[in-house]
């Protein structure tokens, strides 16, 4: 948990940060998929949602349903998705630079696919009450990946046993897109995807909407 030093996002650029509980930060993603593409990232460096406290997982939840909602508002006609990489799978291509992407974020944007199928095509599947429940299927099960479609029932899928390619869900996300260059972020075309979430996402996270969630 204490990992600082190479660690991509225990050293996220400020200019990505749209709001910051005592906890968490809501940023942007620095290589969206789509417009409107946010991350939420633990401040102290855990490696994945699964692994927070019970508190934090509370919070996270709670962080979750506020960023949501906003971008259920601001994205009427689209799908909502959610979805985490929990140690499952690496975010870099080389091999040896694991540790430098295993930090918690929990990714949320407007899209218009569904990933399900594809993903029960590959890994079982666990359905959670809810996404208060992913601590104990993690220290059950161990590594996955975590995916919510809009307003449907959350999914666990274990990661063990399984060759999870680096940054899949991104993947799968990109091609159902007709984006396949978007996959590797590492490789990210230049486009202005990113400017445009920071743009419409400006002063929408405020202490005040925040405080009714509980989070300070």
């Amino acid at each position: 948990m204490a990992m600082r030093g190479k660690c991509l996002l225990c050293q996220i650029d400020a200019e990505l940060i749209l709001f910051e509980s005592e906890n968490f930060f809501i940023a942007c993603d620095p290589y969206p998929l789509a417009v409107g593409h946010i991350m939420i990232i633990s401040k102290e460096h855990y490696s994945c949602s699964g692994e927070l406290p019970e508190q934090l997982i509370k919070q996270c939840s709670q962080l979750a349903n506020f960023v949501s909602n906003e971008i259920k508002h601001l994205f009427p006609s689209f799908r909502l998705i959610c979805y985490e990489h929990g140690r499952a799978g690496a975010c870099l291509s080389v091999p040896d630079t694991l540790g430098l992407c295993h930090h918690m974020h929990l990714h949320l944007l407007p899209i218009s696919v569904n990933l399900e199928e594809s993903l029960s095509k590959i890994f079982s599947r666990k359905h959670l009450i809810n996404f208060l429940e992913i601590g104990k299927f993690f220290h059950g099960y161990g590594e996955y990946l975590y995916y919510k479609n809009s307003d449907d029932i959350p999914v666990f899928y274990p990661a063990e046993g399984v060759n999870v390619v680096p940054h899949l869900i991104r993947t799968l996300i990109s091609i159902e897109l007709g984006k396949p260059e978007y996959a590797d972020w590492e490789t990210y075309p230049s486009n202005n995807l990113l400017q445009l979430s920071k743009t419409i996402f400006k002063n929408i996270f405020t202490s005040n909407q925040l405080i009714e969630y509980d989070l300070f």
